[in-house]
């Protein structure tokens, strides 16, 4: 095995490897998740003098590269929401719906949950905050957010919704305005956007995929005796 082979090393190499180091080779587990913009790059082999000599006693060593902060890779995509049913007085706005009191007004609409999808975020806010009137999202029946118009005054508000536990697949989600005492209040609700983190077993599935492709190529390529 020559250093200018790279990364073809033999199975061997990682095995003593890990003895100089904490994690990389086989000290490093794929059950950490991908927490790296990179992983490659990360760290390289350093055995090579200023002369272009090779010192064959580094084999094993590596030497780290400052690649900055660790992150996380966290994917956004604005959600382009189908109305269903509506109930009420509602009016369509610009990624939402603006709902006005007059009884309680619904906006029925859906979304697909993929397998890496976590929160649903959107924005919303009261135009008239009302007497006690309430802004409540449910989804498949499940009431997940409630906010009293009144608390929160007519700032535009940012809020989220866990959505990690549900099953992959459609679901529906129900916004409401409920009103109370006088019909007085409205509000408008915009700018949903699914949030997805890719889970340390996609990456696991990865990396053991590549894995395995290498063994398979350095199997082909052994010479036979």
């Amino acid at each position: 095995m020559f250093p200018w082979d790279k990364h073809g090393y033999p199975l061997s190499w990682y095995g003593s490897a890990s003895i100089f180091t904490d994690n990389v080779a086989i000290n490093w587990s794929p059950l950490l998740g991908d927490i790296y913009k990179t992983l490659g790059s990360e760290y390289e082999q350093d055995w090579k003098k200023d002369d272009g000599t090779f010192d064959w006693s580094r084999e094993y060593i590596l030497k780290e590269i400052d690649t900055g902060p660790t992150a996380f890779i966290e994917k956004q995509e604005k959600l382009d929401l189908a109305t269903l049913l509506t109930q009420g007085s509602l009016t369509g706005i610009p990624n939402g719906m603006l709902l006005t009191e007059n009884s309680p007004a619904f906006w029925h609409t859906g979304f697909t949950k993929n397998l890496n999808d976590t929160t649903i975020e959107f924005s919303y806010q009261f135009l008239n905050a009302g007497d006690g009137d309430q802004l409540g999202l449910w989804i498949d029946d499940e009431l997940r957010f409630i906010i009293t118009g009144s608390l929160v005054g007519t700032e535009i508000m940012m809020s989220d919704i866990d959505i990690f536990g549900l099953t992959n697949g459609e679901h529906i989600l129900s916004v409401a305005l409920h009103n109370y005492g006088d019909a007085n209040a409205s509000v408008q609700v915009f700018d949903f956007t699914m949030l997805s983190i890719p889970e340390p077993s996609t990456l696991y599935l990865l990396c053991a995929a590549v894995v395995f492709s290498l063994i398979a190529m350095l199997l082909r390529q052994k010479p036979a005796c």
